[in-house]
């Protein structure tokens, strides 16, 4: 903009070869001075093939155009990969006992999985990858580890129902839970529900469950002729029978008599339910993993998983691998589970996914390729069995009778806090216990989801101490932000279109001096305008010949006055000198 103010300046002394009004020259002078000089040019004058009119323009328009150079480069941050961090996510291979303390690392992902979450069981929980980042933001290609899947299997259809008048009637049994008979209620119907193997739930009220574990290779829900269910069914740590009552539509009149709480509110608006059974299978498996961190945040995507088991003469062959042997929780009114020492040794050997498992000989004996195998031993497996038979089997009911029990009274086998959640919030929520099927499936199905993302997490993990000793890290990309320059070239054709007008500008101010004569004395147009008079006020002085001086008046005046004067007088630049024309 300095080029343009001094052209400005020096067409000033070229605007005057044509008769002009004397005020032109304060105008000039302002418009070099000012965007508002500029436009007040413009306003005035309205003569726009000078170059003092582009000069003008251009004054005006640096105004505009200014922000645009902050606007053109700015200083965003992207992330690059910073090699000197090392981050890594976590990876088991196998699990042995007693060189793992499985027992207790299953105890304690029982106990945590339905501790953990946050959205009434409308959504599972994510897994943790155990992943070490001191940048906070890395990435992890997709890697694989041993842990634990789950799936269910709708079973109703092997529930035999039965109903009976009173107790008396059913013969003196007792319910689930209740050995003593302390909460019957003998004028009240009795129903079993039962599966074979001895899985009876044996209830008086609308809400009652019962969970617990399957023997040996039994399955109601799971196919031989599947080839999925047969990978699932081979690796299986434990299957799990869940009878329970579904209470349905609510009666108008919300109950009779006076019931004093929210639960006895609930129980009288219901007016009848109906049976349902669920198998949940537990199995071993090769989980591949996504690990991302963001802002400190991880984010662990589960995005396949394998079950295939490598075959080889030094392996057993039975489906399953392992044979647990548990007393029923109905009958035996416990939950021990046999050992097998016999067996304790044996390994279920797993291949990752996109390996073909074939396991090489070299001799008599078998070369295992380590990263291609994932692996546990029966004792292993055997251990985390009877640990998920003592927290989730368990049986639980509700005991309501206006006279008997007023208020309402739950009562089952088996206290752990699985128990508890699955029935009061997840079967019989008391703000939705006849809500829709479809939620209470969702309910069911992430509880025992994070029940097996818990068992994951303890193997590699091990919060909040290692249960596994075999775990080994996945390398990691570390990415740190990092500030760049950047350019928004399309803004630039604002500067560029003005740095060009300046140059044509320039160009034309120079040409325009040396058009044409314009001598340094009256009559002597032998030389062209000095090109250097530019923005200096010393031309000024000398530029008024007397008699310009005289119509002018003598000495400074008042300025309002001088602009007067000067617009009556018109002039134009000859022999170096500004005269009066009229």
């Amino acid at each position: 903009m300095f080029p343009v103010s001094v052209a400005i300046s020096q067409a000033q002394w070229t605007w005057f070869r044509k008769e002009r009004p004397l005020h032109d020259f304060h105008l000039i002078d302002q418009a070099s001075r000012s965007p508002w000089g500029s436009i007040v040019l413009l306003w005035k004058v309205r003569v726009f093939h000078h170059p003092v009119a582009l000069g003008a323009l251009l004054t005006i328009f640096g105004v505009l155009t200014s922000p645009i150079t902050q606007l053109v480069i700015t200083y965003p941050v992207r992330s690059v990969v910073d090699p000197s961090v090392q981050v890594n996510a976590l990876s088991i291979r196998s699990i042995r006992t007693p060189r793992d303390a499985i027992a207790d690392g299953t105890r304690n992902a029982l106990l945590l999985g339905p501790l953990t979450d946050a959205t009434n069981f409308t959504l599972p929980q994510e897994p943790l990858s155990g992943a070490s980042c001191s940048t906070g933001n890395c990435t992890f290609g997709s890697y694989h580890t041993l842990g634990v899947c789950m799936k269910t299997a709708n079973i109703t259809a092997h529930l035999a129902i039965a109903e009976f008048a009173d107790n008396g009637e059913r013969g003196g049994m007792p319910l689930d839970g209740d050995p003593t008979g302390t909460y019957l209620i003998p004028s009240a119907k009795v129903y079993t529900a039962s599966l074979p193997g001895g899985f009876d739930l044996t209830h008086q009220g609308p809400m009652a469950a019962l969970v617990d574990i399957l023997n040996g290779g039994d399955t109601f829900g799971f196919s031989a002729e599947d080839e999925i269910d047969v990978d699932a069914l081979g690796a299986r740590i434990a299957s799990f029978v869940n009878i329970y009552t579904i209470p349905l539509a609510a009666n108008e009149t919300g109950g009779e008599g006076n019931v004093p709480g929210q639960r006895e509110r609930v129980l009288s608006s219901i007016s009848s339910f109906r049976h349902e059974a669920l198998e949940v299978l537990f199995y071993l498996c090769v989980q591949t993993y996504e690990t991302s961190i963001v802002n400190g945040v991880e984010k662990n995507q589960l995005v396949g998983q394998l079950a295939k088991r490598i075959e080889d003469q030094a392996a057993t062959t039975e489906i399953p691998f392992l044979d647990v042997n548990c007393t029923s929780l109905v009958h035996d009114q416990n939950t021990r589970c046999e050992p097998k020492p016999s067996r304790q040794q044996e390994v279920l050997h797993l291949q990752a996914p996109g390996k073909d498992g074939a396991r090489e000989e070299k001799g008599s004996g078998i070369s295992v390729r380590e990263q291609e195998e994932f692996s546990a031993d029966y004792h292993s497996m055997e251990r985390m069995a009877s640990a998920m038979k003592l927290y989730l089997a368990s049986s639980a009911s509700v005991a309501y009778d206006l006279e008997l029990f007023p208020n309402a009274r739950a009562f089952g086998y088996g206290a752990s806090s699985f128990s508890l959640t699955l029935f009061s919030d997840v079967l019989y929520r008391l703000d939705s216990p006849t809500a829709e099927n479809s939620l209470r499936q969702t309910r069911i199905m992430n509880i025992y989801l994070n029940i097996a993302t818990s068992l994951s997490t303890m193997m590699r993990v091990g919060m909040p101490q290692r249960y596994t000793q075999d775990v080994v890290g996945v390398a990691g990309l570390a990415w740190r932000e990092i500030p760049y320059v950047h350019v928004t070239w399309g803004l630039l054709t604002f500067l560029a279109a003005e740095l060009v007008l300046t140059a044509i500008l320039i160009a034309i101010t120079a040409v325009r001096t040396y058009d044409g004569t314009v001598g340094t004395k009256p009559g002597d147009e032998s030389r062209s305008l000095p090109p250097d008079l530019k923005d200096s006020s010393l031309p000024v002085l000398s530029a008024l010949n007397p008699e310009c001086r005289a119509l002018m008046g003598e000495g400074i005046q008042p300025i309002e006055e001088l602009k007067a004067r000067s617009r009556k007088i018109r002039v134009r630049l000859e022999g170096g000198e500004l005269v009066p024309v009229d």
